[in-house]
C-alpha cells in the first residue's frame, strides 16, 4: 500500500526534473548552439568594428584625443575583453569546454578590470567634458550593466542555458552607445525610448519560443532589467544626486 502511494509522488529528483526549463532535442540543441555563438560573434563584431577601428587604426577615423593613461589601459582591456570572448566562443564550438571554464575563471579578473577601469574613465571624461555631468550616468550604468551580467554568468556558470543568456545579455548595453546614432536615425524622437540593441533581446525572445514555446525567465527578467535601466538613466542623470555624484568623481583628478 505505501509502495502503491509512493509511486503517485514525484521523488525530489522528479520534481526537480518537472520544474526545470524544458530542454530541446539534440537537433535543435546543436542549432541552438549555433544561435547563441552567432548572436554573439556578431555582437563582438559590430563593438571591435565600432570602436576597435577607431582606437588602434586611428588613421582611418578621427580619434579624440586621449590625454589620459585612464583612457588607454581602459581602451586595452576593452580590446582584451573582445579577445578573449572570442577565444571562448571558439573554444565552444570545437569541443574545449575544460579550458573555456579555465578561461573563464580568469576572465572574471579582467571584468573585474573592466569595472574598475570603466569608473575610471567616466571620471576622466567628466573632468575633460565638464558639460558631460548629467549623461555621464550613461557610462556609468553601461559598465555597471555589464559587470552584473558577467558575475550572474559566472555563477549560473553549470547551468547552460541561463549562462549563455546572462553572457549575451552582458553584451547588450554595450551595444546600445554604439548603435545610438542609428536608433534616432531609425525612430526619430522615440529613439530616447528605445534602442537598436533591443533586436538582440527580441531575437532571445523569439530562439526561446521556437524552440521551448516558452521563455527562459533569464530572458524575461534580464531583458526587463536592460531596458528599464536604458529609459530610467537619463532622467536619473538630471537628478541633483547624480549630479553630486557626478562632481565628486570629476574632482578624482585621473
Amino acid at each position: 500500500d505505501l509502495e502503491a502511494r509512493g509511486a503517485d509522488v514525484l521523488a525530489p529528483t522528479d520534481t526537480a526534473r518537472a520544474l526545470a526549463f524544458p530542454t530541446a532535442n539534440s537537433t535543435v540543441a546543436a542549432r541552438g548552439r549555433w544561435f547563441f555563438l552567432a548572436l554573439l560573434l556578431l555582437m563582438v563584431a559590430i563593438i571591435a568594428y565600432k570602436h576597435g577601428l577607431q582606437f588602434f587604426i586611428p588613421w582611418y577615423f578621427h580619434p579624440p584625443d586621449f590625454a589620459s593613461a585612464v583612457i588607454h589601459i581602459h581602451v586595452a582591456i576593452v580590446a582584451s575583453w573582445i579577445l578573449l570572448l572570442t577565444l571562448q566562443i571558439v573554444f565552444v564550438r570545437i569541443g574545449q569546454v575544460a579550458l573555456h571554464k579555465r578561461l573563464g575563471t580568469a576572465g572574471m579578473g579582467l571584468a573585474a578590470l573592466m569595472f574598475i577601469f570603466g569608473i575610471l574613465a567616466t571620471a576622466d571624461e567628466l573632468r575633460r567634458e565638464p558639460g558631460a555631468l548629467k549623461f555621464s550616468i550613461v557610462p556609468f550604468l553601461q559598465i555597471t550593466m555589464f559587470t552584473f551580467f558577467v558575475v550572474a554568468a559566472y555563477v549560473r556558470r553549470t547551468d547552460r542555458e541561463a549562462h549563455r543568456r546572462l553572457m549575451l545579455l552582458a553584451m547588450v548595453d554595450p551595444l546600445f552607445g554604439v548603435l545610438a546614432p542609428y536608433t534616432h536615425q531609425v525612430f526619430g524622437t522615440a529613439g530616447q525610448w528605445v534602442n537598436l540593441s533591443w533586436g538582440f533581446l527580441l531575437l532571445l525572445v523569439v530562439y526561446d519560443l521556437a524552440t521551448c514555446r516558452r521563455l527562459h525567465p533569464v530572458t524575461v527578467w534580464g531583458s526587463l532589467l536592460l531596458m528599464f535601466v536604458q529609459d530610467i538613466r537619463l532622467p536619473i542623470g538630471h537628478t541633483p544626486a547624480w549630479i553630486a555624484i557626478a562632481e565628486w568623481m570629476r574632482a578624482w583628478n585621473v
